[in-house]
């Protein structure tokens, strides 16, 4: 199971820990609280502290530091965090855009066995081929998520719910206060 990347630390918690990572017992019951490598658990809280962001400076050097904990990272938490920086393609900024293809770049260069076996040089050529500042950075986004093997991000529609009138105790609604007043 993999977690969503707007989901917090306590997701990718859950994440990782329904990957087996951790120390067991017999029948796989852990013994004791998730045991979590300490670069899995920096890896972790980067990613737990990008969330929200807004200011470039701080969201280029999240996505820079997230990119560089990835070959020191458990599967698991290596996948999530390939993952979200993938969508972090798309992001609003072109800047953050660039940065993160060019860390990207870097780490489909060094290691290759993110990749499905033969992905690796049409990954780079689509990582350095792009422009992320143009229009076509969801579709390189979506095709380099297809390639690692990852479903693209749902948009999820925001249901606006109505209003709850506040009732006073003693006049009730605002309607009521004004008609009692006589305003």
């Amino acid at each position: 199971a993999t977690a969503d990347p707007a989901g917090g630390a306590a997701d990718t918690a859950a994440a990782v820990a329904s990957t087996g990572v951790g120390v067991g017992v017999e029948g796989g019951a852990p013994a004791e609280p998730l045991c979590v490598a300490p670069a899995d658990q920096l890896a972790l809280l980067v990613r737990s502290q990008a969330r929200g962001i807004r200011e470039p400076r701080r969201l280029l050097a999240t996505a820079a530091a997230q990119v560089a904990l990835l070959p020191y990272t458990s599967l698991p938490v290596r996948r999530y965090l390939l993952r979200s920086s993938l969508i972090g393609l798309a992001h609003k900024y072109p800047r953050v855009r660039a940065a993160t293809a060019s860390a990207l770049y870097e780490h489909t260069l060094s290691n290759e066995a993110d990749l499905p076996v033969g992905n690796a040089d049409e990954a780079a050529a689509l990582l350095v081929g792009t422009v992320w500042d143009g229009t076509d950075a969801k579709a390189a986004r979506d095709a380099l998520l297809a390639m690692y093997d990852f479903e693209p991000p749902t948009v999820q529609k925001v249901v606006a719910r109505p209003k709850q009138i506040e009732e006073d105790k003693t006049f009730g609604t605002y309607t009521d206060l004004v008609q009692t007043m006589g305003y």
